[in-house]
């Protein structure tokens, strides 16, 4: 299954590789179309664990693997302009490390608000609440929930969220349980991930929200060159229309960089 999605093709300029949070899905780009050059291909990664019947990658080094490969197979040679949001910062980070390992060339590593650590707990503890609350507006206390296993409580929103409207009601009752087992799956992942030193610059987007790694993050220590980006808003209103404005003319600005290079046509 293929993880590579072309989330709007483009005839002209560098492409912009997204790369998903711990959804699992790419809806939160489509903000960025509006503002990005309209002729710009931007490509994003799914994760493949959103069928029920694929093994999702538990591990995120494996699932940054496979990624590049499929990028490489898209577009045979770099420069390569990678974008990641929350847990997409990580796996965009190490698709970075992989793809300038192989000899390629990144032309731009950005990451969004994401910690360069990551507790398991913590994020259970901070997505679920968003999740069933203000996603799929579910009057009930995420707590009694954040008790349970993976599985059982990935069963029991589904059921919740189907009999409430949240999802139709003829919904495939596994396909919503897979949907929501992925943002565990992808938190243990992200949690067991432990990033390694990379040669070249990051643009680190910061929100308004506060962390104990302070405005870096965490990432100073790793990275050869760290410019960081203040937005307005919280984590979680990265990607809104709030914000994609301002993370959107930044990107632009740096892809404008390298419109000269050459690089390898994508293939869609």
């Amino acid at each position: 299954m293929s993880s590579l999605v072309t989330l709007r093709p483009g005839s002209a300029g560098q492409p912009l590789y997204c790369f998903h949070a711990l959804s699992g899905m790419l809806v939160k780009f489509v903000p960025l179309f509006r503002y990005m050059d309209a002729d710009r291909p931007i490509l994003g990664l799914q994760a493949r664990g959103l069928d029920p019947d694929v093994e999702p990658h538990r591990e995120l080094v494996h699932m940054a693997r496979d990624y590049a490969a499929e990028i490489m197979q898209a577009q045979p040679s770099g420069p390569y302009a990678l974008f990641g949001w929350s847990m997409g910062g990580p796996l965009a980070y190490e698709v970075a490390r992989q793809l300038t390992g192989a000899g390629e060339t990144v032309s731009l590593l950005a990451v969004g608000d994401s910690d360069v650590v990551a507790d398991m707990k913590d994020l259970q503890r901070y997505v679920w609440p968003i999740l069933m609350r203000n996603t799929l507006r579910l009057d009930v206390d995420p707590d009694d929930y954040l008790k349970l296993g993976t599985a059982d409580r990935a069963a029991r929103v589904a059921r919740l969220a189907i009999d409430s409207g949240a999802f139709p009601a003829d919904s495939d009752m596994r396909t919503v349980t897979r949907m929501l087992e992925i943002y565990d799956v992808n938190a243990a992942a992200v949690a067991g991930y432990r990033a390694e030193p990379y040669p070249g610059r990051l643009v680190l987007f910061r929100s308004e929200q506060h962390s104990p790694l302070g405005d870096a993050l965490g990432w100073r220590p790793y990275v050869h060159e760290l410019v960081i980006h203040k937005v307005p808003g919280m984590h979680q209103d990265l990607m809104n229309p709030e914000s994609v404005p301002v993370v959107a003319e930044v990107l632009e600005s740096y892809l404008s960089e390298t419109a000269t290079l050459t690089m390898a046509p994508v293939r869609t």
